[in-house]
């Protein structure tokens, strides 16, 4: 999908259509534009990386209702 992944394993749509992924090969989790889910090898939009250890190889993303996003890590 893009070079930005390594060890993507699940990924969610959020409200606006944006595509989120847990990636955890990185220990980080990645969001693409809904704009850019048609192009190919895509920059993520936002990144959101680890610090000390606080996203710990995340396995799973969800959004609520509210377009809270939640995530399940080791």
């Amino acid at each position: 999908m893009t070079n930005a992944m390594v060890g993507p394993v699940t990924l969610a749509f959020d409200l606006a259509g944006d595509l989120g992924v847990a990636n955890e090969g990185n220990n980080n989790l990645v969001e693409f534009a809904k704009a850019q889910l048609a192009k190919p090898n895509p920059a993520p939009t936002v990144t959101i990386s680890s610090y000390r250890g606080s996203i710990n190889y995340p396995y799973s993303i969800d959004f609520d209702a509210s377009g809270n996003l939640w995530v399940g890590g080791l």
